[in-house]
Order: C-alpha cells, then sequence, then structure tokens
C-alpha cells in the first residue's frame, strides 16, 4: 500500500527529504508524491538552485527517482543518512507512527484492525519495540476472556493501539 504526503500533513508531522526517501525505499510513497514535494520545494526555496532536486520535479521512473532522492540527500542533508543511523531510525518510525494512527482512527469497529496493525509489523520489518504490542493484540483477538464487561475486542485493541502511539510520541515530539 502506498501513501500521499497527507498522512503527514493531516497529522501535522514533520517530513523532509529523508522522510521521502525512507518511504520510497520502504514502498510507501507514491512516486508522484516526490514530483509534488519537489516542484513545492522548488517554489518555497527559490534560492536553491539544486539540479537533483530540478530532476525530480518531472515525472521519472521510479529507478531514475530514487538515485536522484539519493544525489538530493547527498548534497542537502547534514552528514551520513544510511539505514542504521539514528535519523533514518526516527524517519521510519514517522511513517509508521502516521500509518498507525491512520489505523487507529480509520478502523475504528472494524473486523480488520488486528490484521492492519500487522500488516504495519511486517512493513516495518518486525520491530522490536512492537512486539508486546503485537503480543498483547494477540492474546486480546484469541484468547478468550473471562471478563464481563462492556469493553469489546476492538475497543480493547484501539486501547492497546493508543498506548503504544503516545509512547512514540514521546519519541518522535519531545526533541
Amino acid at each position: 500500500m502506498t501513501y500521499s504526503l497527507d498522512l503527514f500533513n493531516d497529522l501535522n508531522v514533520y517530513y523532509n527529504w529523508e522522510t521521502l526517501y525512507v518511504g520510497r525505499l520502504l514502498g510507501l510513497l507514491e512516486p508522484k508524491e516526490v514530483t509534488r514535494y519537489a516542484i513545492d520545494f522548488l517554489e518555497k526555496h527559490p534560492d536553491i538552485n539544486n539540479k537533483y532536486v530540478l530532476e525530480l520535479a518531472w515525472d521519472l521512473p521510479e529507478e531514475e527517482m530514487n538515485h536522484q532522492l539519493i544525489e538530493v540527500l547527498e548534497t542537502l542533508s547534514n552528514g551520513a543518512f544510511g539505514e542504521e543511523s539514528e535519523r533514518w531510525i526516527v524517519e521510519k518510525r514517522k511513517w509508521r507512527y502516521c500509518i498507525l494512527k491512520t489505523v487507529a482512527v480509520d478502523s475504528r469497529y472494524s473486523s480488520s484492525l488486528f490484521e492492519k496493525i500487522e500488516d504495519v509489523f511486517s512493513i516495518f520489518g518486525c520491530p522490536d519495540d512492537m512486539y508486546t504490542l503485537i503480543r498483547d493484540v494477540s492474546n486480546v483477538r484469541y484468547l478468550p476472556t473471562s471478563e464481563k464487561g462492556k469493553e469489546t475486542e476492538e475497543d480493547k485493541i484501539i486501547q492497546l493501539l493508543k498506548d503504544f502511539l503516545t509512547i512514540e510520541e514521546q519519541f518522535l515530539f519531545s526533541n
């Protein structure tokens, strides 16, 4: 599944070239969004004359687009940006946060809520910091409970997801 940058705009989450690059490599960002961002970037920064950004403002084949994004990162970013860098991890978690936040809102009272959370877990390579969420959500989904309350399975899963997202917010927005 691919997303537009509106995902970040709607949640007021800051994004930049690094965010776009991570999204492209994870297969989450539509190519047209990179073009749209490049055009917006050029309009907001008329003083920057970067040939790679100019190239991205045109519809490029995907392979060329990813190459141009690497060039933009090398010319406009400060310092190394690789898959093991702290900045990479932050950008990846931004994507995960925005997608899960959308899942929490859009999947309310949906029988596919559990599957959507599992999909995010899988897309992001089964990150260690999601294991507890996945275990707890699985327990709610698959283990019978003797509690007799008004809270539904979906309510419990939404609460677990909200708790996880609170931790993500603290990580992403405390800086």
